[in-house]
């Protein structure tokens, strides 16, 4: 399971729940900063794997001290 989450295939869909979930509660009227605090960590997860992907290229980058 992880290693389908952590896909090229699923990364976009980090960034689509980000922007859903802005819309959403934009939508509901709650402020700018709470709205940030609810899409903010898919967003931050989308940028990390996709780093992990195309520039470190590394899929063990983040288990180099775990034996």
């Amino acid at each position: 399971m992880r290693d389908f989450i952590t896909s090229k295939k699923f990364l976009p869909v980090y960034f689509i729940v980000s922007f859903l979930t802005a819309l959403l509660f934009k939508s509901l009227g709650c402020s700018p900063l709470q709205i940030a605090l609810q899409s903010f960590p898919c967003f931050f997860i989308g940028v990390v794997f996709s780093l992990q992907h195309f520039v470190w290229k590394d899929p063990n980058f983040f288990n180099k001290g775990a034996k």
